[in-house]
């Protein structure tokens, strides 16, 4: 197996009887592949930790105007918390793999 990467650092691998369809693509190593990788992986666990921060301050806004009675912001706060775990969630779907499991045993 022959693995290639393009400008963006996005990773193709090829049998070693063919050749890239794309142009473009450089050939790379497996510690070039596990550099790449890793990174990816750090940058989305980076990202879903600023979400995660944002959704619990926005959560603690939310209390406060609840305990303040201050129903003008609330609204605008529940939509902007809605919309923190609509990306949170997506970010968690495209980084972790869904496994399922068989149950025709059961």
């Amino acid at each position: 197996m022959k693995y290639y990467k393009n400008k963006n650092n996005e990773i193709y691998g090829y049998e070693d009887s063919e050749q890239p369809i794309q142009q473009g693509l450089t050939l790379i190593n497996e510690a070039e592949i596990n550099e790449i990788l890793t990174g990816e992986t750090d940058e989305r666990a980076e990202q879903l930790a600023e979400i995660e921060a944002e959704i619990a301050e926005c959560k603690n806004y939310i209390n406060h105007a609840l305990i303040i009675g201050n129903n003008a912001v609330l609204e605008s706060l529940r939509a902007e918390y809605k919309e923190l775990i609509a990306e949170c969630e997506k970010l968690n779907t495209t980084s972790e793999p869904v496994t399922v499991a068989p149950t025709d045993h059961l």
